[in-house]
């Protein structure tokens, strides 16, 4: 299933979200996970950041994972865990996961069940 997202000029505003994949796939991510890529200025560095984000499952079980790329070197990633601990530690605190949630909760459904 190919998850990547086909998103308006104003979506694109409200999201920061950017023609992507912008990174090579240095994960080696199956085809089909790529989501989106989105762009965040950092004030700090007085810059502006890029992502690319994937969301995959797991091999043998069932949750997604998601992973946040940003740059070529394949060390370039941040890997926060599967989607439910994903989304309970996304609270704004680290931008790029806050970014990545907007994206994911704004174009799809997540799914729980229990253990």
């Amino acid at each position: 299933m190919d998850l990547k997202i086909n998103f308006t000029e104003e979506d694109a505003a409200l999201l920061a979200m950017v023609q992507g994949p912008l990174w090579p796939n240095g994960c080696e991510h199956e085809e089909g996970t790529y989501v989106a890529s989105f762009e965040i200025f950092n004030f700090k560095q007085n810059r502006v950041d890029k992502y690319d984000l994937y969301l995959f499952q797991d091999r043998g079980s069932k949750r997604q994972h998601v992973c946040i790329r940003y740059g070529k070197e394949g060390s370039e990633y941040i890997s926060p865990g599967d989607l439910g601990g994903f989304l309970a530690r996304s609270d704004g605190v680290y931008e790029p996961y806050a970014t990545a949630v907007r994206i994911l909760l704004h174009y799809g459904n997540v799914e729980w069940s229990k253990k």
